[in-house]
C-alpha cells in the first residue's frame, strides 16, 4: 500500500492541537485522546484535505482545544467558554466556564452526552440533543485528561488520585496512585497503565486494585505532554526524556523492558498504525518510523521541531505538524 506523508507545517503555534476522535462500537459512539482507550493515534477514517480553511469564526480568546462529533458538530474550547456550533457556523451555543482558565483537556463524547472541564477541578456534562446540564462531578485538584472505557470515566488529579465515576456522574472509586501525567492512562485488556513523572509505571486492574509498579529508568522524566501508548498485541510504548537525550521504551504486560530506541528531545507520543508500526518525532525535526520492538524501518529529517501528536488515518496518510514555515505535500 502506498502511503501518503503531509507534512503540515506552521510557524506560529496559538494553541495545543489535541487529537480526539469518536469511535462507534458496541459501547456506542466514544471519543478518547489518540482516538482509542490504547490512544494509537489511529482514526479509522479516511483524511481527506487540500490544506485550505473552509470556514473560521472568531471566539476572541486563546483555542485550547477542539472535537467533531459523530453528528458534524464542532467543539471549540477557549480561555472563557466552549462553542458548539454546525458546520455552517451558522447555530452557535456557548458555555461559560468559571474564571478564565486555559486547559489543554479537550471535550469528550459519550453517545449523545458532551463532558467537558466547566473549572479545573469539575467535569459538567451536557447533552448534545438540547444541551441542558445532566451532572457534575467535583474535585479537591486540579483534573487531568480522562479516558472513557466501557461505560466509565478514569481519570489523575494533581493531588495524586485515580478516579473511576460512571457516564452518569456517580462516584465508583478513587485510590492513591504514583500516576501524574495530565495525558490520561491507557487500558488494554481491562489493565489501566499510567505514568508518573519520574518515570515510574503502574498497572491497575479496573477495580482499582494495583496490579504492579516500576521504575522505567534513572535520570529520565516521563514528557510532559507524553502519554502511555499500547499497541494491538499489548507492547506498552512510553517516551522519556533525560537532560539531554530523549527515550522510547517498549515494555510487556509485566512490565519487563523489551527494548529502547534513542532520540533527540521528545516532548510528544509515539502512535501507530494499522500494521503496529511506530511514529515519532522529536525536537530535531526527525520522524522515524519502528516496527513494534522498535526497530528502525525509516526516518526523515523535516526541518523543524516536532511537538505534536502524529494522527495516522485509514489508506496510509499521517500528519505531522511541524514548527516552520510553509506547508509541503509529498508522496
Amino acid at each position: 500500500m502506498r502511503k501518503i506523508v503531509i507534512f503540515l507545517l506552521t510557524i506560529f503555534l496559538l494553541f495545543q492541537v489535541i487529537n480526539v476522535c469518536f469511535v462507534k462500537g458496541e459501547a456506542g459512539v466514544v471519543s478518547n485522546f489518540q482516538c482509542d482507550e490504547r490512544h494509537s493515534g489511529f482514526y479509522p477514517y479516511s483524511i481527506q484535505t487540500t490544506g485550505v480553511p473552509r470556514y473560521k469564526f472568531y471566539v476572541g480568546a486563546s483555542i485550547a482545544s477542539s472535537l467533531i462529533t459523530n453528528n458534524g458538530l464542532i467543539v471549540v474550547a477557549s480561555k472563557k467558554n466552549i462553542y458548539i456550533t454546525d458546520k455552517q457556523v451558522s447555530k452557535i451555543k456557548i458555555f461559560e466556564k468559571s474564571g478564565e482558565f486555559l486547559s489543554s483537556i479537550p471535550p469528550f463524547q459519550i453517545d449523545d452526552l458532551l463532558i467537558f472541564l466547566s473549572d479545573p477541578t469539575t467535569l459538567k456534562c451536557i447533552s448534545l440533543n438540547d444541551f441542558t446540564e445532566k451532572w457534575k462531578f467535583g474535585t479537591n485538584s486540579y483534573i487531568n485528561m480522562p479516558l472513557i472505557y466501557k461505560g466509565r470515566i478514569y481519570f489523575t488529579t494533581q493531588d495524586g488520585y485515580l478516579y473511576s465515576i460512571d457516564t452518569f456522574g456517580g462516584f465508583i472509586w478513587k485510590v492513591k496512585t504514583e500516576i501524574s501525567s495530565t495525558y490520561p492512562p491507557a487500558i488494554f485488556n481491562d489493565t489501566l497503565y499510567g505514568m508518573g513523572t519520574f518515570g515510574r509505571l503502574e498497572a491497575y486492574y479496573l477495580n482499582g486494585k494495583l496490579k504492579w509498579s516500576i521504575p522505567l529508568a534513572n535520570n529520565f522524566l516521563s514528557t510532559s505532554n507524553g502519554s502511555i501508548v499500547i499497541g494491538p498485541t499489548g507492547i506498552i510504548y512510553v517516551s522519556m526524556n533525560s537532560k539531554d537525550k530523549g527515550m522510547l521504551f517498549a515494555i510487556d504486560s509485566n512490565g519487563k523492558i523489551i527494548n529502547t530506541f534513542s532520540l533527540g528531545q521528545v516532548v510528544i507520543s509515539p502512535s501507530i498504525d494499522e500494521s503496529g508500526n511506530i511514529y515519532i518525532g522529536d525536537t530535531d525535526g526527525n520522524l522515524y518510523i519502528l516496527d513494534n520492538y522498535l526497530n528502525k524501518i525509516r526516518s526523515f529529517n523535516l526541518g523543524g521541531a516536532i511537538k505534536h501528536e502524529i494522527v495516522l488515518s485509514k489508506g496510509g496518510t499521517a500528519l505531522v505538524n511541524i514548527l516552520e514555515k510553509k506547508i509541503n505535500c509529498s508522496r
